[in-house]
């Protein structure tokens, strides 16, 4: 029987449904079925697990949730890496580069139907919004949330539910993996303030999002904005796969875990 309250996304008073931080697809991806224990690994500050459990709070009713995939989730889903293809790297792959430098391309999209920059953004904006407007919680007791603060928030509310255009003080990234075989993880949303503004980042397999919100976000910044820009660039590196395990290893580091999880922590982010 599925909970009844107020939908964060519609603020109606509805049924709710299990939503996720991640889509559950990605959580499936993780898993290795050739091992003993195929769940993914599941690593935080406090804790680091290998479980089936996913991070999922009763957050949107039934319309919000198709809302969300619909416009964004579902394209994402069949663009990232899944561990034998990766749609969107192959697709930018055969572009040109617009801006080409020793560490990373910036390839230009505006004109290119086989790669949907709108459903991408919305993608990464949904996420980020779910990750301030709710705190998540992970096996462990760990919290998982950002802090984008009311005004940025609702402005990214508003957005999603189609009532407004893409936010004025933001600027999203959408930055794919140049690497054949990309990291298989995910990471959830992190970050905070930088100076004037703040900077937010999350991954999927093969993906990395990056949003800047405030009022003094780098004019560089903002002029290079996957969404707003009028090249609609996406960015290409093999940076995408270091910074996402930067980030485990940082969380593993002071995580508590058994000799077996360590065990898989260290050959996975050794690989």
């Amino acid at each position: 029987m599925r909970k009844r309250g107020k939908c964060r996304l519609c603020l109606a008073e509805k049924d709710l449904c299990v939503s996720h931080l991640l889509p559950a697809a990605f959580y499936r991806r993780l898993r290795d079925n050739t091992s003993a224990n195929p769940n993914p690994v599941l690593i935080n500050k406090k804790y680091s697990v290998q479980s089936s459990l996913q991070v999922t709070d009763d957050l949107l009713c039934e319309n919000c949730e198709h809302l969300l995939s619909h416009n964004g989730e579902q394209y994402v889903v069949a663009s990232a890496f899944d561990g034998q293809n990766f749609p969107l790297q192959d697709a930018l792959s055969k572009l040109k580069p617009a801006v080409s430098g020793p560490k990373i391309q910036a390839v230009a999209c505006a004109s290119v139907p086989s790669v949907d920059v709108d459903q991408l953004a919305y993608f990464a904006l949904s996420v980020f919004w779910r990750a301030s407007a709710h705190e998540w919680h992970a096996k462990g007791g760990t919290t998982i949330s950002i802090h984008l603060g009311r005004r940025y928030e609702e402005e990214l509310r508003v957005y999603l539910l189609g009532g407004s255009g893409f936010p004025g003080k933001a600027a999203v990234w959408v930055v794919v993996s140049s690497d054949p075989d990309p990291f298989p993880a995910c990471c959830f949303p992190f970050g905070g303030r930088r100076a004037g503004y703040y900077r937010y980042r999350f991954a999927v397999p093969g993906i990395e999002f990056l949003l800047f919100v405030g009022n003094q976000i780098p004019e560089n910044v903002r002029r290079r904005c996957s969404f707003s820009s009028p090249d609609r660039f996406i960015y290409v590196t093999s940076q995408v796969d270091q910074n996402t395990v930067n980030q485990l290893s940082r969380l593993a580091s002071t995580s508590k875990q058994t000799a077996s999880v360590a065990s898989v922590i260290r050959s996975v982010l050794a690989s």
